[in-house]
């Protein structure tokens, strides 16, 4: 594995805390895409997710969306100076 993605990875890992969100799922709905009810990904925190799954708020897509692939979208740097 490249030295950049294990790197990328573990920060992924460290930061983001992925097990907490898959807690949070429904136990049947592991391993499906999570949308919101316009049909967006879900980008909430792990205790939004309780609380959107609480008020059935959410939408567990089964396949693929529009046969996209996924893709990571990193956030923009914040006071960034040239």
């Amino acid at each position: 594995m490249p030295l950049a993605f294990r790197m990328m990875w573990t920060c992924f890992m460290i930061h983001m805390k992925p097990w907490q969100i898959i807690e949070n799922l429904p136990e049947n709905q592991i391993g499906t895409c999570v949308l919101d009810m316009s049909s967006n990904l879900f980008r909430g925190s792990p205790e939004t997710l309780l609380q959107a799954t609480a008020k059935q708020e959410l939408y567990f897509h089964l396949g693929s969306i529009c046969c996209a692939w996924p893709r990571v979208i990193t956030a923009p740097e914040k006071n960034v100076s040239p």
